[in-house]
């Protein structure tokens, strides 16, 4: 091709032999056509491989035009050339192509023809005659005929295949000849071509292609002879030169790929040879390394460039594989000879330290040290003369040029140079950034990011190599070992600059600039006397440096006030790699984040190379200077000092011999530079730094980049940038904590203090002060000898922590920290609430109340471990109970008297509180306060509350919430203290306002003052407490000018009182029962005491009472039934109905009392209600029901209290009995069932269950262990006495005995007609209380009426019935029901009458009766009542009837009274005897009946 050849090897050669100089005339278009796409090569032990682009050099033949000259046989061709040794170095073609121009058939067939044969005769390959030796193999290549037809000539007339006029490429062995050319021939000048050379092999390629010059091509200038006008041109359509050009491109594609295929297998089957005679004598690994990179190279020429790069692969692991084999000398017949040294970098490194510049080949070579240029490697190879840091060298710079070649396009790099140029000059300009992302689109960036990983474990690997090398040899006594140190740092220096300086992305470029700048950039200031740091113009400080790092203020810089003031914190750092992201930003391409991470590697494997050259000065920076900032185990936190010291400034006080070591043998400028001073060295380590966080910000890479932070925060605190080091030590530390660093957290953390101490944020530092006690309290914890290990002598103790000291390395000093932050705690506006489990240990309280000896409530022990090493003194201790019910609403509060001592280890302390009350406890909080500091233990919460300087390592131990779960504190009162009992009143009038009872014993108190709170813990319950009144007892109540809700207040009651106060309440909605709680306040002289309790009280009535009236004429019999409302008996002990003024009562009728009422079972009480005198008022009285009654239960529990209260009153545990009654009562009553209380009705006894079925475990839980095991002894002997069935007499105790008076209302009936039936002529033969009636016989009967009003007022019934008088006539109607199966009743069965009251007054009906079947029937029905007013006319007035529709309340009451409603008569048959014989075997037979006249046989 013209003009320079690229050396890339990313090509493969076309030679081209030209005799008639057309080449000119076609290379544009052949140019413009490649490179060769989309070829697909399948090999039969490789799978398909697509190689998308292919470069093509066409290159003359070194041959010329001149044939006469060239020898005749290609044998005698190729003994002119000198052949490389290296196959795959050698640049022969893949295809060769004869240009070929014939402008007609006779020319052909007398020059052309010759030629063309004679040159295929010394350019075919001998693969193709199959005598091809190996080396033949190795440059296999194919041939092509191209003939080139020339505007103006024979051949131009002629169309490319005859008999036909379009264009084609394929084979034209049966076109018709039906169009001619001027010559009379039948083929064409390329038919005769083709027919010529090309094989008749179905398999075999076609190797001729046609190509036309059209006329605008062809310059004027150039005229080649023979050419005439005189031929009119075939013309070609643009389709048929199209076809022809991709014929044409097919079969470079086709030949190349067929030449490549043979050059391969040849170079395969060499491989095997060679690898298959590894084990014998002679084998040399530099011979088989030269073989099969000679199969890269192929691979690389055609583009495969990812199976080259997996050769070298295997060649690096092979020659790691003969270096490993030589040192421990196990090949036998390994005959590899590798130099023992480079003596070429001995040279260099020799120069360097006579010379006092750096020499100029060693300039170069630190500037590029990667490179196969740099020596003639293949040559060393190929001679085995080669040391093994040059092939390490030389097979990373191979495998790094295939990488890049993956990553961007080498063939383009002076364009891809150029755009970036054009890129950033748009940029400058602001103007379109097209140019930059196209550039960015060229680079693949995951190859890239694998040379920066192979990159770094290269130059640490071939460092140990180096080091070998100069160590190794007569000279490396001429150079010591720092030079020589400094020579390998050096180069790694360099090493690692170059693979940044090759995989530089613009994509990561342009990640790295829209990182966002760091909001810190505070210059360094040098350390002042005492004064706040400065970072104005007037500060003597260190050149201004600015960082590139990004972080926000998180929660550990943020001032603690708003903290305080409950300000949200949401600042908490995130992850870095979100904190780049923004709005409108691109996607991350592929590759970014790994390339980003292994460049930051390659960054700190840089810097930890200038750590080491710097710290052989004496220059401490990062991570080296930790032990430095941990001080003294045994002195604790150290004061800092902010003075300078200008007698040790870095520049002035370096020892010239050390500074001499320092750069012997350096010869990389960075490094140079950056070592010249202390400021330097400081300035390349926060570069490099700098460079590591923003890199692993692109990778996401938080916790790495976290990390390096770290590194800058102790930068900066060494040069005294306390500001600067605080913001970065607040980033990194929760990083270290969260990894269980515990010794680097608490380094970070003493010094992140001492620069906040030093910018007087209190707040921060106290927050600060409290993480580093809470590490030292937690190692304290762990560090404690288990319970479960026994210690058998003291130096068994001492053995014990010797052998945990050396493993030590969580230890924090603490001395004096403490007591620092108590002293400074005083100074903040609030208090500070931190976790009691992190800084004290065990905490328990003990869940035995102790009363005290004069007065009411109790006191618990409080114990805890101390951890810290300094004494502490409490201003307060306080703890809080919470109920273990949801009706124990109140909470208990004990504090401790005065200030408490508090030193290492076991501290106690008591708390004291005057409230009395009953229940079980736990405690919610323990607080325990030392000035502003406020340490805090809540057992059951979940989740700690979030507290502004709450540091801990950790959830509260498991233990401690276990133990309070499971110990509850039980809280009794004394025997002698106050107690208050709420109960339901005894005496309830169901017409009346409802009330409860308060019984109070002020026990040993002589109360100046009490004051009884109530509060309805009930919906819709109201108390009415301006009502209360004392019922019993000698006190009066305090009558206040403003009532106060809820409130009853007393005083000057004194000692040992009972009295009894009622108080009237009321419930909006209904319920079953009612909750109220009562506490009590009062003033003794001994102080203000109170009293907590509750009751739950069942307000539902434990009986039903219903009523039945039947009315009489002469009385009404009023029957009552009582039942149950519960499972449980009830005790009637009386009943009684009341007298009215107008109504007499007798009853109740028969029976003994008292009486038992069984569940589901009612009990009916019967009364006789009569009219004194006939009434004229219309006042109704009703008649009072009094019941007096007793509940089974209540009684049985006043009972079994009465007989276990009495046993321990007389007993010894006499004090517990306010904790052992309550306690026996509710579980006695807890365990009878409701079924049983029926069984204990009948037999009037109770069964006690044994000790080990009472559940008495939480009682004794509540007892000191000292009396916990007799009190369990006589509470067992007690059952022991008392278990058998007890019987107790069912006496009327006022304690029990409730009263209950129900008004019951008297009806009012207008009218109570009296019907009477009597039949004629009936006798009793058969039974004497039935009337015996024959079937079929009719019999008379009189129906009889009347009535009476009496059981109504007068005035009433004249208003109802619209009479003149109350004496007057009334209508009445009858009604005669029977049943017609049964009865057949003859006369009027319906019928109206008038009728005055009196006895005297009566109708008389008369009616026939005949029964229609045998049995024994009742009478048929009758019914009498009124006629309504107006009912006459209801049917014929519609308008009168609607009138009356409303007064249906004023109708006439009636209720009759059939005497004769249970008489019953016997229907028989008319038969006078029977006669019944008896069958055999069973059985009966009706023999004959006989009549009352006469005998019928049966």
């Amino acid at each position: 091709m013209d003009g320079p050849s690229n050396s890339s090897s990313s090509k493969v050669t076309v030679e081209y032999h030209d005799p008639a100089g057309v080449f000119p005339l076609l290379s544009a278009q052949l140019q413009a056509r490649l490179p060769l796409r989309n070829l697909h090569w399948k090999s039969p032990s490789r799978p398909l491989r697509s190689i998308d682009s292919l470069h093509v050099e066409l290159v003359p033949s070194q041959d010329g035009v001149d044939l006469s000259a060239r020898p005749s046989t290609a044998a005698s061709q190729e003994s002119l050339r000198r052949r490389h040794q290296i196959p795959g170095l050698r640049r022969t073609p893949y295809l060769k192509v004869y240009l070929l121009r014939c402008d007609d058939s006779e020319t052909y067939k007398n020059i052309a023809r010759k030629e063309i044969r004679e040159w295929i005769r010394e350019n075919t390959p001998s693969h193709h005659s199959g005598g091809a030796s190996s080396q033949e193999q190795h440059d296999a290549y194919e041939w092509l005929i191209l003939h080139v037809v020339i505007p103006g000539t024979y051949a131009a007339a002629q169309p490319r295949f005859s008999g036909s006029t379009s264009s084609s490429t394929g084979t034209a062995k049966d076109r018709s000849n039906t169009t001619r050319w001027p010559g009379g021939k039948s083929t064409t000048v390329f038919e005769k071509i083709r027919s010529d050379f090309n094989s008749s092999s179905n398999s075999a390629p076609d190797r001729v292609a046609q190509i036309r010059i059209q006329n605008e091509e062809l310059p004027r200038h150039l005229q080649f002879p023979g050419s005439s006008a005189s031929f009119p041109a075939y013309q070609e359509t643009p389709q048929e030169q199209n076809s022809a050009w991709t014929d044409l491109v097919a079969k470079f594609k086709t030949l190349i790929l067929l030449s490549f295929n043979l050059r391969v297998s040849q170079y395969e089957e060499d491989i095997r040879e060679k690898d298959a005679q590894r084990s014998l004598p002679g084998w040399n690994f530099c011979t088989f390394f030269v073989l099969k990179e000679g199969l890269a190279h192929s691979f690389e020429g055609v583009g495969l460039v990812e199976d080259a790069l997996v050769i070298y692969d295997e060649l690096s692991i092979g020659l790691d594989t003969v270096i490993r084999d030589k040192a421990v000398g196990t090949s036998q017949t390994d005959a590899t000879t590798l130099l023992p040294s480079t003596e070429e970098l001995k040279q260099h490194l020799l120069n360097l330290l006579d010379s006092d510049e750096l020499p100029g080949k060693l300039q170069l070579l630190m500037k590029k040290p990667i490179d196969e240029g740099n020596k003639n490697y293949r040559g060393l190879i190929l001679a085995s003369n080669i040391s093994i840091f040059d092939f390490k060298c030389y097979l990373f710079a191979r495998q790094m040029l295939l990488l890049l070649r993956l990553g961007r396009n080498i063939f383009d790099a002076r364009q891809t140079s150029r755009k970036s140029q054009e890129a950033r000059r748009h940029s400058i300009d602001g103007a379109d950034k097209r140019l930059s992302a196209e550039l960015s689109n060229e680079v693949n960036l995951g190859p890239l990011a694998e040379i920066c990983r192979r990159a770094l474990s290269f130059a640490t690997e071939t460092a140990r190599v180096l080091r070998d090398d100069l160590g190794v040899g007569g000279d490396e006594g001429r150079f010591s070992t720092d030079a020589k140190e400094n020579f390998i740092a050096s180069w790694i220096a360099a090493v690692v600059d170059q693979i940044l300086t090759e995989t530089t992305s613009p994509s990561l470029s342009a990640q790295t600039n829209r990182a966002p700048p760091s909001p810190l950039k505070i210059p360094r200031a040098r350390k002042t006397t005492g004064e706040p740091l400065s970072t104005g113009a007037d500060s003597k400080s260190h050149p201004a440096r600015s960082s590139s790092l990004s972080f926000r203020p998180t929660s550990l810089v943020e001032p603690l006030s708003n903290q305080a003031s409950g300000q949200p914190n949401d600042a908490w750092p995130k992850r870095m790699s979100s904190e780049n992201e923004r709005p409108g930003d691109p996607p991350t391409r592929f590759g970014l984040l790994e390339l980003a991470t292994h460049r930051a590697e390659l960054k700190l494997l840089e810097r930890r190379t200038l750590e080491k050259l710097g710290s052989k000065c004496g220059w401490q920076v990062g991570w080296s200077t930790l032990e430095n900032a941990i001080p003294n185990r045994a002195n604790g936190f150290h004061e800092v000092k902010i003075e300078a010291d200008d007698s040790t400034s870095s520049e002035d006080h370096i020892n010239e011999q050390i500074k001499f070591k320092m750069i012997e043998g350096l010869c990389h400028a960075k490094f140079l530079q950056g070592l010249s001073s202390l400021d330097e060295f400081q300035k390349l380590y926060e570069s490099l730094s700098d460079d590591t966080v923003k890199l692993y910000q692109i990778a996401g890479q938080a916790r790495a980049a976290e990390k390096t932070l770290g590194d800058l925060a102790i930068v900066k605190y060494d040069l005294g940038d306390f500001a600067g080091a605080a913001s970065f030590f607040a980033r990194v530390t929760p990083l270290y904590s969260e990894s269980n660093w515990n010794k680097v957290e608490v380094a970070m953390l003493r010094m992140h203090a001492q620069c906040l101490k030093a910018l007087n944020r209190k707040d921060e530092y106290l927050r600060l002060l409290l993480m580093i006690l809470s590490k030292a309290a937690a190692h304290t914890r762990s560090a404690t000898i288990p319970r479960g290990m026994k210690i058998s002598s003291p130096g068994m103790r001492k053995a014990l922590h010797t052998s945990r000291s050396w493993l030590d390395d969580d230890d924090v000093p603490s001395r004096d920290l403490l007591t620092e932050l108590v002293e400074y705690s005083e100074e903040l506006p609030y208090d500070v609430s931190v976790s009691m489990d992190t800084f004290f240990a065990n905490i328990t309280v003990e869940p035995y109340v102790v009363h005290y000896d004069d007065r009411d409530g109790f006191r618990l022990l409080l114990k805890f471990r101390h951890l810290l090493d300094d004494d502490l003194t409490l201003t307060s201790v306080s703890l809080k109970l919470v109920g273990t019910t949801a009706e124990q609403k109140k909470d208990i509060f004990l504090t401790s008297d005065g200030f408490v001592e508090v030193e290492k280890g076991i501290a106690k302390c008591w708390l004291h509180t005057n409230v009395t009350t009953y229940g079980s406890f736990v405690v919610e909080q323990i607080a325990l306060k030392a000035k502003k500091i406020l340490f805090i233990h809540e057992p059951l919460s979940k989740t700690e509350a979030p507290n502004p300087l709450a540091s801990s390592s950790g959830p509260p131990p498991l233990e401690s919430v276990v133990a309070a779960k499971r110990t509850p504190i039980f809280c009794f009162p004394r025997t002698e203290s106050f107690d208050a009992i709420i109960h339901l009143s005894r005496s309830i009038h169901i017409d009346r306002t409802r009330s409860i009872e308060i019984e109070c014993n002020t026990g040993w108190n002589e109360a100046e003052s009490l004051e009884l709170r109530l509060r309805a813990a009930s919906a819709g319950l109201r108390l009415h407490t301006s009502n209360a009144i004392v019922i019993e007892g000698d006190v009066d109540l305090v009558k206040a000018d403003k009532p106060r809700p809820g409130i009853v207040g007393l005083a000057n009651v004194p000692s040992n009182v009972k009295f009894k106060i009622r108080i009237p309440f009321e419930v909006e909605s209904h319920t079953s029962d009612i909750l109220i709680r009562i506490d009590a306040e009062y003033k003794t002289g001994n102080g203000v005491f109170q009293f907590f309790s509750h009751a739950k009280i069942p307000i539902d009535l434990p009986l039903d009472v219903n009523v039945q009236d039947s009315f009489k004429p002469f009385a009404l019999f009023s029957t009552f039934n009582i039942k149950t409302s519960n499972q449980k008996p009830l005790r009637l002990l009386s009943a009684g109905l009341g007298e009215t003024s107008l109504l007499s009562v007798q009853g109740p009728m028969g029976g003994r009392w008292p009486r038992i009422v069984f569940p589901k079972k009612a009990m009916s009480l019967q009364f006789i209600i009569r009219k004194k005198s006939p009434g004229q008022s219309k006042e109704k009285e009703p008649l009072p029901l009094d019941l007096s009654y007793q509940c089974l239960d209540e009684q049985v529990e006043a009972i079994a209290q009465s007989s276990f209260a009495k046993s321990v009153t007389n007993g010894e545990f006499a004090p517990l009995r306010r904790l052992l009654v309550p306690s026996f009562v509710e579980r006695l009553m807890h365990g009878i069932e409701p079924e049983e209380f029926t069984q204990v009705a009948y037999r009037d006894e109770v069964s006690i269950p044994p000790f080990e079925d009472f559940s008495w475990d939480e009682v004794l839980d509540a007892v000191p262990s000292s009396s916990k095991d007799s009190l369990q002894k006589w509470l067992e002997q007690w059952h022991e006495l008392h278990g058998y069935p007890n019987r107790f007499a069912p006496v009327d105790s006022s304690h029990t005995t409730r009263q209950i008076t129900i008004s019951v209302s008297v009806p009012t009936v207008h009218v109570i007609p009296t019907a009477s039936l009597a039949i004629k002529d009936y006798h009793r033969d058969y039974l004497p209380t039935d009337t015996v009636w024959p079937l079929g016989e009719a019999k008379s009967a009189n129906l009889t009426i009347s009535h009476t009003r009496v059981w109504c007022d007068p005035n009433d019934l004249k208003d109802v019935a619209s009479l003149g008088s109350a004496d007057e006539p009334m209508q009445f109607v009858y009604e005669v029901d029977a049943n017609p199966d049964l009865w057949l009743v003859g006369g009027p069965k319906r019928g109206t009458f008038w009728q005055r009251e009196g006895e005297d007054q009566k109708e008389t009906f008369e009616l026939l009766l005949i029964p229609l079947r045998k049995g024994d029937w009742a009478y048929p029905a009758v019914d009498v009542r009124p006629v309504q007013p107006g009912s006459a006319q209801r049917g014929g007035n519609q308008g009168q009837g609607h009138e009356r529709d409303g007064e249906e309340d004023k109708a006439i009451s009636c209720e009759c009274y059939y005497e004769d409603a249970f008489q019953r008569v016997l229907v028989v048959p008319d038969v006078k005897s029977t006669t019944v014989g008896l069958v055999k075997g069973g059985g009966t037979i009706l023999m004959e009946t006989i009549g009352t006249e006469d005998a019928v046989e049966m």
